[in-house]
This record gives structure tokens, C-alpha cells and sequence, in this order.
């Protein structure tokens, strides 16, 4: 997706991209410091200009929104390398699931049938 030029020219262009990112995301900069590992005055900092991440934060940043680290750097144009076919939310839904037992996934995944059925009886009266 091509962004605005205006980005490129200003010094926090990184703090404009990843402010832009959570908006259309739905994510708090607490949720999305909570889905790094990092606290929600560190995201302000970034958005606000007064520190970069580091490398291995960058790398987390740059996987949960999708986005190459050229675009939150500003050497790109472009947001994504590989346009990802889930959310951010379905991707941390993922990820949860993953580190859950055997047991709790198959009690998650009956859950979630039970929504499924729950919602469609109440879509259909």
C-alpha cells in the first residue's frame, strides 16, 4: 500500500507508521506492548519520536502488524513484502492457541463450535 510522501519528509516518520498501524489494528499501544513484551510508555515513546527499538523488538513489531521493517523505517513505500491472509487478532489468536496443551486446545476448539452453533440459531430466528 502506497502511504503519504509526507511521512518520508518528517523526522518521526517510524512514530507516524506504527501510530497509523495500531489505529487501523483496533490496538491500544497497551495491547500491542502486551503482544511484543514491551510496556505501553515504551510503544508512547516510539510514536512520540524519543527512541527506536531495538533490533529483536523491531523483528516483533515488524511480525505482528505484517509490515516489512523497511516501511517502519521509512526506506519503503510499501507496508507489506507478503500480504498476510489473517488479522493481527487472528494471528495472536493463533499464536495463543499454539501455546496451549493438547487438552485445552480441543476444550477451545469445542468452545468455539458452541459459539458457532449459538450464533447461527440466533441468526436465523
Amino acid at each position: 500500500m502506497l502511504q503519504n510522501k509526507q511521512d518520508d519528509l518528517s523526522e518521526n516518520g517510524f512514530g507516524h507508521r506504527l501510530e497509523r498501524l495500531l489505529s487501523e489494528n483496533n490496538l491500544s499501544q497497551q495491547e500491542f506492548g502486551n503482544m511484543i513484551g514491551v510496556a505501553q510508555n515504551t510503544i508512547s515513546g516510539y510514536i512520540k519520536g524519543k527512541h527506536l527499538p531495538d533490533l529483536s523488538v523491531l523483528a516483533k513489531i515488524c511480525h505482528v502488524l505484517h509490515v516489512s521493517s523497511d516501511y517502519l523505517l521509512g526506506l519503503s513505500l510499501y507496508q507489506e513484502v507478503n500480504p498476510p491472509h489473517i488479522s493481527v487478532r487472528e494471528s495472536q489468536l493463533l499464536n495463543t492457541y499454539g501455546q496451549l496443551t493438547t487438552r485445552d486446545r480441543d476444550f477451545l476448539l469445542e468452545e468455539a463450535h458452541m459459539l458457532k452453533r449459538k450464533q447461527d440459531y440466533h441468526s436465523s430466528t
